[in-house]
């Protein structure tokens, strides 16, 4: 407001102004100043054509007087003065007053037009801030949005790997259910079957147990007609106890070499031989015979193998003890150098102690009180030499590979094939030879 009082004060000193110059200049023509204000364009303010007819008149005033210098004074016009330039001024006045008021009009116009360009200005400035916050707070919201957007984007790629490999593993599962339900109806028809072969176990079983009851009855009635006390009685039953014996040992052959059998059946199949009534046909009998035999060597060429492995990590890592010798195919060890040495020709009594590589004996002359005797020459290969290490009392481990002990056929029941054997020998005595 400050601002608009100033530019009212400065115009109205300007107007002053210009009166004072006009008053001045009496004996200007007042058609030239009333046609002057009439021309006043009213688009543009009023200051703008006071300035300009100021300038105009100062450029025009020397012409204008000499004008006057030219002119006639009459006494008419000498007395009329007065009056016509007062009447000039007031108008000249009037139409200043109007012009004044108008410039006011124009400024309190233009000062509520400023608070109201400046209340506007005020409303736009706090909507300004509030689209600005707005646009922060969008900006912000479209970040977490950008955020949200991604996360979206890697939890539908993960679901994605998850629907797939759920696909995969749902067809796996499927592929798996027809796999277990072919086993399945492989197992069932495989137990039916079995079930069928129990059942005509079962059967068989009752026949033998039958028959081998009516097997023992009999031989209970014949027992209590044999005997023993006659001599062709004695005989006779020795022979049973032979044949018994080897059909024993050859049974328990065959259990060590992984073919189980049945006692009761076999006293069975004894029993129907000698009644001449054989329960199975020749051709059951022979098939029975090589299934037997193909299983026995089956087992023979596992245990085989197994007892050769075995062996060799036994002979290597006896072969690392001290004093160890390799010699003539057979590893020995003096425990006992013994005194005065052996003579060839020398009888040397020893006994020995038999065992796998596993700790298990199989024979031991001490424990049993037995010596064995023979000139040392006599001795086979595998002992002769370690003996000739030896004196009198002496005693010696040697460690024989299975190629020159019992072979790929082992000495059943005890000893598998392919074994390799230790003897752990003591010199008892030396008879030197008579010369």
């Amino acid at each position: 407001m400050k601002r608009h009082s100033l530019i009212l004060q400065f115009p109205l000193a300007i107007t002053c102004l210009l009166g004072l110059g006009q008053m001045a200049n009496a004996e200007e023509d007042p058609l030239v100043a009333i046609t002057t204000s009439s021309n006043f364009d009213n688009s543009v303010p009023a200051i703008l054509n006071y300035a300009q007819q100021a300038q105009d008149k100062a450029s025009t005033g020397s012409v204008r007087n000499s004008s006057k210098s030219q002119k006639r004074v009459t006494a008419s016009d000498k007395k009329n003065a007065p009056d016509a330039k007062l009447s000039e001024q007031q108008g000249w006045l009037t139409q200043k007053d109007a012009t004044i008021r108008q410039l006011q009009t124009q400024l309190a116009a233009m000062n509520e037009q400023e608070e109201t360009n400046a209340q506007k200005e005020a409303e736009l400035t706090a909507q300004i801030k509030t689209l600005q916050a707005q646009l922060d707070a969008q900006k912000q919201q479209n970040t977490g949005l950008a955020d949200v957007q991604k996360q979206s984007a890697s939890l539908e790629s993960q679901l994605k790997e998850k629907a797939a490999l759920l696909e995969s593993l749902t067809q796996k599962l499927n592929d798996s259910d027809q796999a277990h339900a072919t086993q399945i109806s492989a197992l069932q028809e495989q137990l039916n079957q079995e079930s069928q072969a129990v059942k005509a176990k079962e059967t068989e079983l009752a026949k033998l147990t039958t028959d081998f009851t009516q097997f023992k009855d009999e031989a209970a009635k014949k027992a209590s007609v044999v005997d023993l006390k006659l001599v062709p009685q004695q005989q006779a039953y020795s022979i049973g106890v032979s044949l018994g014996n080897d059909v024993l040992q050859e049974l328990n052959t065959r259990e060590s070499q992984g073919v189980k059998v049945d006692h009761d059946a076999v006293m069975l199949g004894i029993n129907d031989v000698f009644k001449g009534t054989l329960a199975l046909d020749e051709n059951t009998r022979n098939k029975s015979l090589n299934a037997a035999s193909q299983a026995l060597l089956e087992n023979l060429s596992k245990a085989e193998s197994q007892a050769i492995k075995e062996g060799k990590a036994y002979q290597q890592k006896f072969a690392k003890q001290k004093g160890t010798e390799f010699k003539d195919g057979v590893y020995s060890r003096i425990d006992y150098a013994g005194q005065d040495a052996i003579g060839p020709e020398d009888t040397v009594v020893v006994v020995m102690k038999e065992t796998l590589p596993d700790g298990t004996v199989i024979s031991d002359m001490e424990a049993a009180g037995k010596v064995w005797s023979q000139p040392l020459s006599a001795y086979p290969p595998i002992f002769s030499g370690p003996l000739k290490r030896l004196g009198n009392h002496g005693s010696i481990t040697v460690v024989v590979p299975p190629d020159l002990a019992y072979g790929s056929k082992g000495l059943p029941p005890k000893i598998p094939p392919g074994a390799t054997m230790t003897y752990s020998v003591r010199v008892v005595d030396v008879i030197k030879k008579s010369k």
